[in-house]
Parts: C-alpha cells; sequence; structure tokens
C-alpha cells in the first residue's frame, strides 16, 4: 500500500491506522531501554522487561494481521506516540534519582493511553467481509492492551502508595527528631 495524501477508501484508512500502530509499538521499544534503566525495584524492572518481550509480540501479530489483510507490512506516521516517547523521555531525564521509577512508571502509561485507544480504534474499526481470524487477532491485541495497561495502573497506584508511606515515615522522623532536641 502506498503513502496516500488522501483516504478513498475505508481499506485505506485502516491499512494506514495498522500501520500507525506497527509505528507506535516500535516508538515502544525505543523507550524500553530508558524505562527499563529507571527502573530501581525488581517488580518495575520484571514489569519493564515483560513489557518488552510483549512489544514484540505485538509487532509479530501486527505482521501477520497485514497479511491476514492483504496488506504489505508498512509503519505509517504516529505522531502522537511519537511526540509522547520525546516527551516522557525528556520527564524522565528532568527526574531527579528517586523519582525516576515512578516517573518511568507515569511516561508507561501515558505511552500506553494512546496504544490502548489505537487497538479499540482497530477493533471497532475493522472492515466488514475480512477473515474472520482477523478480528479475533486483533481483539486478542486489544485484549493484550488492556491486560497491560491494568498492570500499569498497579505498578502506579504501589508506587505512589510507597511514595506516601515513605514521605509519612520522614515527617515522622523529622517530628521525633524534634522532639528528641
Amino acid at each position: 500500500m502506498a503513502m496516500f495524501e488522501r483516504f478513498e477508501s475505508h481499506r485505506d484508512v485502516y491499512g494506514y491506522r495498522l500501520g500507525a500502530a506497527l509505528t507506535m509499538e516500535h516508538d515502544w521499544l525505543a523507550i524500553l531501554p530508558l524505562l527499563i534503566d529507571s527502573a530501581r525495584s525488581d517488580e518495575v524492572e520484571d514489569l519493564f522487561e515483560f513489557r518488552a518481550a510483549q512489544t514484540r509480540h505485538q509487532i509479530t501479530e501486527l505482521n501477520a494481521l497485514f497479511d491476514m489483510l492483504g496488506y504489505a507490512p508498512a509503519q505509517y506516521p504516529s505522531p502522537a506516540s511519537s511526540a509522547l516517547v520525546r516527551t516522557e523521555t525528556a520527564f524522565i531525564g528532568k527526574c531527579a534519582p528517586a523519582l525516576r521509577e515512578s516517573g518511568a512508571v507515569a511516561a508507561a502509561m501515558m505511552l500506553d493511553g494512546v496504544r490502548l485507544a489505537h487497538y479499540v480504534i482497530l477493533f471497532e474499526t475493522l472492515p466488514d467481509g475480512v477473515h474472520p481470524m482477523a478480528r479475533v487477532k486483533v481483539g486478542s491485541l486489544l485484549a493484550d492492551a488492556r491486560r497491560a495497561h491494568g498492570e500499569l495502573e498497579t505498578a502506579l497506584r504501589t508506587l505512589g502508595s510507597r511514595a506516601v508511606s515513605d514521605a509519612s515515615l520522614g515527617s515522622t522522623r523529622e517530628a521525633h527528631e524534634g522532639t528528641a532536641s
């Protein structure tokens, strides 16, 4: 499929969206080393390592979907994910070392929100009359994206709870040190 200045059919639009999804997954792979390096806990590092494997699997599945739908695999611009990768990379770089892990998880959540929306669009706009397994494959991609988004949300919540807990301990220590003097 050639790059279109104007889409003439639903098939053209879908092929472009599919190519943008492929680009988006490659964008994810590009930022994952930074996310992994930003992890301070084994739990978060394992989450990002698993996410890297999952992203490679999503790329494989997208390439199979191209074939199933009769498109030549191609990457098309995904301005939202590409811009977010740049923005979130800068955000993580601005985080103090103690904040970098939670900053990385928050950055992953931002990127994953776009990813999840993209898979919803691919599922809901799948052209009629396509191979029945195409709907199953897109549904599986969407389910994987939803599951991954939930895992990131849980990690962010856990890190937020730890930060509040650490701040409380710091306040308690400071109060105790103040009364001990």
